[in-house]
């Protein structure tokens, strides 16, 4: 794994020798009289400087909170915002702790969301929770998030270089190496010295994995001249770290020994458990290659304290309600704006309807003919709203209703197999459950997003079953995936049928296949089949009830109120099993 002291590091170039500006700043803040917003911009100021200079002060964190309070109590957004930042740069480079500073990142994000003037500053935070996703191996979110920020905020080094860690990551060595000097090149021309450093050292690390020893070689020592000429300190773990690896692979052996050391001896690593296992790691193979089995032994012991002392599953867990709890808050938050602007315009309203009742008596009979056409578009537009209101009842209930389901299939695997071998499932469930969220405010969605959606459903019910359920879908060629629309979850609840009542009841393999075909250019078919026990056997007196297939056919029901569009769907029964066919009206959004 790429270890990186990631996004902080913007801005980093005009931090260098910075004992003079500290003292400077600590007097300017000391002759302070009033907490305005000045004197919250110098105390972040001088956060920012004491991290690169001073990473191992104690008092760091509290003085950051401070900060936040202060900015707080005067209403400062701006002061707010790179509080948090501060906060969670903190407890995530300096104490390894990154589902905490998760959470001051995400507050950030949230204040932003709010100040459309001060979006420039959400970068940051997008980074750094692009990073913390990277370290939870969300790959595909990451590069979502890094790339959205290279598009859309001009002048950063730092996405590029990001990119390349999550390439590394994917161990795809060409497109990492590809960004890493993207990143060396612009941060060389800025005289960004930290960002240049580390992506020499991330560099490094991906051309010793490719083999090219003699490059690698000559990229890391490039990267600790910066770190030694320019007292990054800041940088200087990951470099020893990288530096470690590259001299182990290249026989390097007391390089690779004496980086290893060193670094363990930094006050910054002693919260980071990740990065101080992989040391031990190197520091075992170098002591084994050198014949030092003593050390070696001692090496190991650590590396595997180390290892029992981290639990994957917990951290992924508490990593997944962080998630749900801030898209939660985030889409509160908007919400409510929403509802003070509409209050805004309905006052508007009111006093300018006052002005007007005069000349609204003068023309009353016009008025009064004109109200029948009208009333008619009300009546046609309530009727709207009011499909559009219990299909959004509907989805908010098809959710938990899901959700229920799904955690008592992670109870049930748990319980059967273990919390270890839960992990895998906890992590597709914690997708599972983004996409949800998502989509949950959409009436219709992408197909390819559709698909993805009810593949990670199957994964997980496959899990359950102990993979003992065959899943194939086919789209024909003439559908673009990317494009179409389809009703958001329109096939999860047919998928859940088929398994709960179906195949999770039957002997052997479970099958379901989807196959997806368009009819006249004007309908979408979408034909589901189970080889499952069949209707009669699993409901014989037919009292049985699905709660997803009711809430599907609601579903339907008030998307056909609402869009005047014919949605259905049948069910015919097999010899063995059930076939479900679902026929939507076309319809694609470019």
């Amino acid at each position: 794994m790429i270890r990186l002291a990631y996004f902080f590091l913007i801005g980093a170039h005009s931090l260098i020798a910075q004992v003079p500006i500290l003292d400077s700043l600590q007097i300017e803040i000391e002759n302070k009289e009033v907490h305005d917003s000045l004197y919250v911009d110098l105390r972040n100021t001088f956060s920012k400087h004491c991290i690169y200079s001073r990473p191992s002060d104690s008092t760091l964190l509290e003085y950051a909170f401070e900060t936040l309070q202060i900015a707080e109590e005067i209403e400062y957004p701006l002061g707010q915002i790179i509080a948090n930042q501060r906060i969670a740069t903190i407890h995530h480079y300096l104490h390894g702790e990154s589902i905490k500073a998760l959470e001051y990142y995400q507050r950030a994000v949230s204040i932003t969301d709010r100040h459309s003037s001060l979006k420039k500053h959400m970068v940051g935070s997008l980074l750094n929770i692009g990073t913390i996703y990277t370290e939870q191996q969300d790959y595909d979110l990451a590069l979502k998030i890094f790339k959205r920020v290279l598009n859309e905020f001009d002048g950063y080094a730092i996405p590029e270089q990001l990119i390349g860690n999550v390439f590394g990551e994917l161990n795809e060595l060409d497109s990492a190496a590809y960004y890493y000097k993207q990143a060396i090149h612009r941060a060389h021309s800025e005289k960004n010295f930290p960002v240049e450093a580390n992506s020499l050292s991330n560099l490094s690390l991906v051309l010793s994995r490719a083999g090219y020893f003699e490059e690698a070689t000559i990229s890391i020592q490039n990267a600790l001249k910066l770190v030694e000429i320019h007292q990054i300190e800041i940088v200087r773990p990951t470099a020893y770290l990288n530096a470690s690896e590259v001299f182990l692979k290249a026989k390097k052996y007391d390089l690779a020994e004496s980086y290893a050391s060193n670094a363990l001896e930094l006050p910054t690593l002693q919260g980071n458990l990740f990065v101080q296992k992989s040391l031990y790691a190197t520091l075992y193979d170098a002591y084994k290659a050198k014949k030092k089995y003593k050390e070696a032994l001692s090496a190991h012991e650590q590396f595997k304290s180390l290892n029992d002392s981290i639990t994957a599953s917990d951290r992924r867990v508490e990593f997944t309600k962080k998630d749900l709890a801030f898209e939660s808050e985030r889409k509160d938050l908007l919400a409510q704006a929403e509802i003070s602007k509409q209050k805004l315009i309905n006052k508007t309203y009111l006093i300018s309807g006052g002005g007007i009742i005069g000349a609204l008596f003068l023309i009353s009979f016009l008025v009064w003919q004109k109200q029948k056409v009208v009333s008619k578009g009300k009546e046609s537009e309530f009727k709207k709203n009011l499909a559009e209101s219990k299909l959004t009842t509907l989805r908010a209930q098809i959710n938990p209703h899901f959700i229920f389901n799904a955690l008592n299939s992670i109870d049930q695997y748990m319980f059967k197999h273990g919390a270890e071998k839960a992990s895998n499932y906890l992590v597709k469930f914690s997708k599972l459950m983004r996409s949800i969220l998502e989509n949950s405010t959409e009436n219709w969605i992408m197909l390819d997003e559709e698909i993805t959606l009810i593949k990670t459903y199957v994964e997980i019910e496959s899990l359950r079953l102990n993979n003992t359920l065959k899943f194939d879908i086919e789209v024909d060629q003439e559908i673009n995936k990317e494009s179409t629309l389809v009703p958001s979850l329109f096939i999860q609840p047919f998928l859940e049928n088929s398994i709960e009542h179906g195949i999770s009841k039957k002997d052997g393999l479970g099958e379901i296949s989807v196959n997806m075909y368009l009819e006249n250019q004007e309908r979408l078919t979408c034909i589901i089949e189970d080889n499952g026990i069949g209707r009669f056997i699993s409901t014989p007196s037919h009292k049985g009830k699905s709660m997803g297939m009711e809430i599907a056919q609601n579903r339907i029901d008030y998307l056909n109120q609402l869009t005047n569009q014919k949605t259905h769907f049948e069910l015919q029964d097999l010899e063995q099993g059930l076939r479900v066919i679902i026929s939507i009206p076309y319809q694609i959004k470019f």
